[in-house]
C-alpha cells in the first residue's frame, strides 16, 4: 500500500486530531507533538490519551521517510518545525494528499501604511497611514479568524508597524494564542531599551532592514541619517533579551557586490540574513533597471550554497533567501540547510535520509498553499508582492478565503502554469515566484522570469511594457 493511500484512508483520523484544544490552548496534534520530544509535558486528559495513540504513528511516518527517532526528537524540539509539521498534517486532513501540499501556516499582515521612512523600494508604498485602517478591536477580530483557520505564524510587517499605537497590545494578543510572532521592522524603536525589554518575551524573530554593510549606502539608500547605526543597536538591544534576529537584505544589481560584506556583517553582530529578491511591486516598479539577471541571481545563489556548505553548523549567520529558485539550488548543492516555501531554514543533520525530498511536498512558493497575506484596512491579498484581493475580514473571514477562493485554488494546482515552469521538473518542489511573473506580465500563472531555466537569456526588457499599464 502506497504513503499516499495510507495518507487518504488516515484524513478522518486526522481531521479528529485537528481540532483546538481550550484547556492547552493549542491544537490537539501540536500538543502529542510536544509530548512526543518532553514525555514530562503536562496535558489535559483528553490530549494526553490522543498523543499515546498519535506518537507511534508519528514514529512510524518519520521511519518511512527514512528520519530516525533521534533526528526526530531534534526536529520537533523546535517549535517552528513542530508547528509547521501540525500545520502540514492538518492540510492533509482539509484538503488530502496534495503536491504541494495545502495548509495554512503563515499570514504577512502589513500592519499599517504609516512610516517614518520613505524607502525607495518598498513593497507597500507606506508613508502616512491608510484612511480606513483596521480598529484595534478589528485587529483582534483578525487574530480569532487566523486561529480559527488554524495557522500558525503571523508576521507583522508595514510600513513600520513599531510605530503604531496598536502594536504592543496586538502582539501580545497573538502570543496570548500561542501563534508565532514575527516583525519586520526598521528598527527604529527598538534602539529603545524599555520599548524591546517589554515585547522581547512577545517576540519569536525580528527581521531589521539592513540594506549595506556600509554606513554611508545604507543611510543614503533609507534616506535616513544615522539609520545604519540605529539598526545595529536594535539587533543588540533584541540579542540581549533573547529574540531571534535578522538583518533583511534588500538584493538589487547595485547591492550584490556588498553580500559577502553583509554575511560578514552579520556574523560580527550574531543576527542571520536574509536576503529579498527585488520584485516589482510598489515604489521598486520605478527601479527596474536594479532587478538582478537570473544569470546573476544563479552566481548569487551558488555562491550562498558554497558558503553554507563551508561555514560550521550553527555558526551565524544562517542565510536564507526569499525566492522558491534559491530552495532548489540548496537541492541541487546537496547543502545541509533545507529551505522550502516560507519556512524558516534549518540545517539538517546526518540521518535525514529522504526528508530532502520534502521539498515537493512543501512546494516552494508558499503563494495560495502555504499563506496568505493581509492589508491595513483588512482586505485579504494573496501576497505582499502580488497583493491581489480576495476578500475582505469585515465582510467574510480567513478560513473561508481560504478554502473557497478561485484564485488561491488556482495557484495550488501547479498543473495551471504555463510555459517553462509548467514543464519544469521542479514544479512541484518550486512552481517559479509567482509574484515575479505577475509584476512583469500580469498573469500570475505565467512563467518566473527571473529564473534562469525560462529566461537564460536575462532579457526583461520584452515584459517591461506591462509594468505600466
Amino acid at each position: 500500500m502506497t504513503n499516499r493511500l495510507l495518507i487518504e484512508i488516515a484524513r478522518p483520523f486526522v481531521r479528529a486530531f485537528s481540532k483546538r484544544c481550550e484547556k492547552d490552548n493549542r491544537y490537539v496534534i501540536e500538543a502529542a507533538l510536544h509530548k512526543y520530544v518532553d514525555k514530562n509535558e503536562k496535558l489535559c486528559f483528553s490530549c494526553n490519551l490522543k498523543s499515546k495513540i498519535l506518537n507511534p504513528f508519528i514514529s512510524r511516518t518519520a521511519s518511512s521517510m527514512g528520519i530516525s527517532d533521534k533526528n526526530l526528537e531534534w526536529a520537533l524540539k523546535n517549535k517552528y518545525i513542530r508547528d509547521a509539521v501540525a500545520c502540514a498534517v492538518e492540510g492533509v486532513g482539509d484538503f488530502g494528499f496534495l503536491e504541494p501540499a495545502v495548509c495554512l501556516y503563515l499570514m504577512v499582515w502589513n500592519f499599517t501604511k504609516l512610516c517614518n521612512f520613505k524607502c525607495p523600494h518598498c513593497y507597500e508604498n507606506a508613508g502616512a497611514a491608510h484612511p480606513n485602517e483596521l480598529s484595534i478591536d478589528e485587529k483582534y477580530m483578525v487574530v480569532d479568524q487566523f486561529v480559527e483557520a488554524r495557522g500558525r505564524h503571523i508576521a507583522i510587517s508595514g510600513g513600520e508597524p513599531t510605530i503604531h499605537p496598536d502594536f504592543k497590545d496586538v502582539v501580545k494578543y497573538i502570543k496570548s494564542k500561542n501563534l508565532l510572532v514575527s516583525v519586520a521592522s526598521n528598527g527604529s524603536r527598538f534602539c529603545d531599551e524599555r520599548f524591546t525589554k517589554e515585547i522581547a518575551p512577545y517576540l519569536t524573530f525580528v527581521q531589521l532592514s539592513l540594506d549595506s554593510p556600509f554606513a554611508e549606502k545604507h543611510d543614503e539608500f533609507r534616506n535616513f541619517p544615522g539609520s545604519f547605526e540605529m539598526v545595529r543597536k536594535a539587533a543588540r538591544n533584541l540579542n540581549e533579551y533573547g529574540v531571534n534576529v535578522a538583518y533583511a537584505y534588500f538584493v538589487s544589481k547595485s547591492s550584490l557586490p556588498d553580500i559577502p560584506g553583509m554575511i560578514e556583517l552579520a556574523k560580527i553582530d550574531g543576527v542571520d540574513l536574509v536576503l529579498y529578491d527585488y520584485k516589482c511591486v510598489g515604489r521598486a516598479r520605478d527601479m527596474v533597471s536594479e532587478d538582478p539577471t537570473p544569470k546573476e541571481r544563479e552566481k548569487l545563489y551558488d555562491y550562498l550554497c558554497s558558503f553554507v556548505k563551508g561555514k560550521q553548523k550553527k555558526e551565524k549567520p544562517m542565510v536564507y533567501v526569499i525566492h522558491p529558485r534559491y530552495g532548489v539550488k540548496t537541492i541541487e548543492h546537496d547543502v545541509p540547510q533545507f529551505q522550502a516555501s516560507h519556512f524558516t531554514p534549518y540545517e539538517i543533520p546526518e540521518g535525514f535520509g529522504k526528508a530532502k525530498m520534502i521539498g515537493s511536498f512543501i512546494g516552494g512558493c508558499g503563494a495560495g498553499t502555504k499563506k496568505i497575506d493581509l492589508e491595513p484596512d483588512g482586505t485579504l491579498i494573496v501576497c505582499v508582492n502580488m497583493p491581489i484581493p480576495l476578500g475582505n475580514v469585515r465582510e467574510t473571514t480567513i478560513k473561508e478565503v481560504w478554502k473557497s477562493s478561485p484564485t488561491l485554488w488556482k495557484l495550488r494546482d501547479r498543473n495551471n502554469l504555463k510555459g517553462t515552469c509548467r514543464e519544469c521538473e521542479y514544479v512541484k518542489s518550486c512552481g517559479g515566484c509567482r509574484a515575479e511573473a505577475f509584476g512583469y506580465t500580469g498573469d500570475y500563472l505565467e512563467s518566473d522570469p527571473s529564473c534562469i531555466l525560462v529566461n537564460p537569456s536575462g532579457n526583461y526588457k520584452n515584459l517591461e511594457k506591462t509594468l505600466f499599464e
